[in-house]
């Protein structure tokens, strides 16, 4: 649109060239996706996206995300995520509030986190999460819950990045009574040589 807005998007129709399940057709169906991006200054960003599935007997998926960036200082800035799924009429939603901040120009630390709302598997919601370097950090949550995360890079000399990284959770299914409670402790260390 401009230097500051801009739209994208694809239209996707697929089909797969064998069942997984004996006895039934492939599977086939369409996908279209719509982003909008802006950009404003001192270095605050929005983006919203719309997507909409549907695939063989699945029915019609839909999905709106949307995250933004604002910074409060020239070294700490104020992340949200959201995203919202439709699934044969169940809804899934989930939130994540993280802070980042860059504690000397080596330091970095981001915390936050992260809420869910997912009544079934079906609508199951996916929020990218801050982690450790160089990994998967898009989590799949469904159930009802919430998150707390903590991660700390540090550079080394130009040659040497270590980063840690904690995550709690605590997390119920809608068809369960009790809660589950789980942490996850990660440790790397990259060596540019």
């Amino acid at each position: 649109i401009n230097r500051l807005n801009r739209i994208a998007g694809y239209v996707d129709y697929f089909s797969e060239n064998r069942s997984f399940e004996e006895g039934s057709a492939p599977d086939f169906g369409n996908e279209a996706v719509v982003q909008l991006y802006h950009r404003g200054g001192n270095k605050q960003r929005l983006s919203l996206r719309l997507k909409r599935k549907s695939k063989g007997n699945d029915g019609v998926r839909y999905q709106l995300s949307g995250s933004a960036s604002y910074p409060l200082t020239v070294n700490l800035s104020l992340i949200l995520r959201t995203a919202l799924n439709k699934s044969n009429d169940r809804l899934g939603s989930g939130f994540s509030l993280a802070i980042n901040s860059a504690i000397t120009p080596s330091l970095d630390l981001r915390a936050g986190t992260t809420h869910f709302y997912s009544p079934m598997y079906d609508s199951r919601v996916y929020l990218y999460e801050p982690g450790i370097p160089m990994r998967f950090n898009l989590i799949s949550l469904n159930g009802t819950g919430y998150r707390y995360f903590i991660v700390i890079e540090n550079q080394f000399q130009n040659s040497i990045n270590t980063a840690i990284s904690y995550k709690y959770q605590r997390r119920r299914l809608i068809s369960e009574s009790g809660s589950v409670e789980t942490f996850l402790l990660e440790f790397q260390m990259v060596v540019d040589l």
